[in-house]
């Protein structure tokens, strides 16, 4: 029993890391350079998990970078 008791904490904890792990940060956390535009490279520098494809995809007015609105449809 307690065996069981020790896998689900482990479980629940692993689950409750991966799920703080796996939010994106914030807007502004990530324009490095606060022009309030978001580039592929900023995203990859500041550690998001993003592809070239759902940047491609985010980016509906296709001027290469994510605005604010843009930015916040994203999920990871």
């Amino acid at each position: 029993m307690l065996k069981n008791t020790m896998i689900a904490a482990a479980v629940g904890t692993f689950a409750m890391t991966s799920a703080a792990l796996a939010q994106t940060p914030e807007f502004s956390t990530v324009d490095a350079n606060e022009d309030s535009l978001l580039t592929l490279e900023e995203l990859n520098s500041a550690g998001v998990p993003i592809t070239e494809d759902i940047f491609k995809a985010a980016d509906t007015n296709e001027d290469g970078a994510l605005d604010s609105e843009e930015y916040s449809r994203i999920e990871l």
